[in-house]
C-alpha cells in the first residue's frame, strides 16, 4: 500500500482541511490591540553578546515625581491627567572616554517597604518599569529607566506587581494583568523601603545594586517628603 494514499481518504482529508482552516485563521486574525505608552527613553538595539572582561554595570539611582496612567498590563507616563506618583530613576552610567561599559541585561526591580520600627514588610518581587510591558529589561550604558514606587490614593500607597517576564503581544499568547499591591498609610508615619536591581541569567539571579529610601507622612497621612540613601 502506498503510504501517501491516506491523504485522500476521509480521515486524512479532514485533517488537512482542519489544518488549513487553522492556518488561515492565524493569518487573518488581528493581534489583540494593547495601548503601550511610548518609552520616554528609547534605546538602540543592544548587542546579543557582551565582550569578555566587562565589569558589573554601574547603576545610579534618583527620585522623581510625575503622573501615570495604569493599563491592564503596564503603567505609562501620562501626557495629561493621570495619577500623581513617585518613581525611582535607574541610570546605567556611560563609559569614560576610551573605556567600555557593560549592558545591564535582563534586569528586574524588587521593592520592599514597611512602617518605620514595624516588622510588617510588603514585597513587590517584580515592580513595574514605566512604559514597559515586560518586567525584565536591558539597560544600555547611558540609558535611564523608571520604576513605579507609589501612587497616592486616599490613605493608601498603591503600586503594582508585573507578572510578565516578556511582552508576549497578542494572539495566541496574552500578557497577564498587573496585580495591585496596597499598603496602608497612617498619620505621622515614616515608611522605609529598599529597591534592588536583579540580573537574571538562565536559572541564576544576581543583585547588581540595592538602595534604601524613606517616605514621611504628616499628621493627616499626606505625603511630606521622600529621601534616598546617598542623598538622591
Amino acid at each position: 500500500m502506498e503510504w501517501y494514499k491516506w491523504l485522500f481518504d476521509g480521515v486524512g482529508g479532514g485533517a488537512l482541511v482542519a489544518l488549513g482552516v487553522m492556518f488561515l485563521q492565524r493569518l487573518i486574525t488581528p493581534k489583540e490591540s494593547l495601548h503601550v505608552p511610548e518609552n520616554p527613553h528609547p534605546s538602540a538595539p543592544f548587542p546579543r553578546t557582551q565582550p569578555a572582561g566587562f565589569a558589573q554595570p554601574e547603576l545610579k539611582f534618583g527620585l522623581a515625581e510625575g503622573t501615570v496612567e495604569v493599563f491592564d498590563t503596564c503603567v505609562g507616563f501620562a501626557k495629561s491627567g493621570g495619577h500623581r506618583c513617585n518613581v525611582i530613576v535607574v541610570h546605567n552610567e556611560a563609559a569614560a572616554a576610551g573605556e567600555d561599559a557593560p549592558v545591564a541585561r535582563a534586569i528586574s526591580a524588587r521593592l520592599t517597604f514597611s512602617p518605620f520600627g514595624s516588622s510588617r514588610t510588603t514585597f513587590v518581587d517584580r515592580a513595574c518599569w514605566i512604559g514597559r510591558v515586560e518586567n525584565q529589561i536591558s539597560l544600555r550604558p547611558g540609558d535611564t529607566e523608571h520604576v513605579l514606587l507609589r501612587i497616592a490614593k486616599d490613605n493608601e500607597w498603591i503600586t503594582y506587581e508585573n507578572p510578565n517576564k516578556h511582552n508576549s503581544g497578542g494572539w495566541p499568547l496574552r500578557n497577564q494583568d498587573l496585580r495591585e499591591v496596597k499598603f496602608p498609610v497612617f498619620p505621622n508615619t515614616k515608611v522605609t523601603g529598599e529597591i534592588s536591581i536583579i540580573a537574571h541569567q538562565s536559572q541564576s539571579a544576581t543583585t547588581l545594586a540595592t538602595r534604601k529610601f524613606a517616605i514621611t507622612f504628616d499628621h493627616i497621612g499626606l505625603f511630606v517628603n521622600i529621601e534616598m540613601e546617598g542623598g538622591a
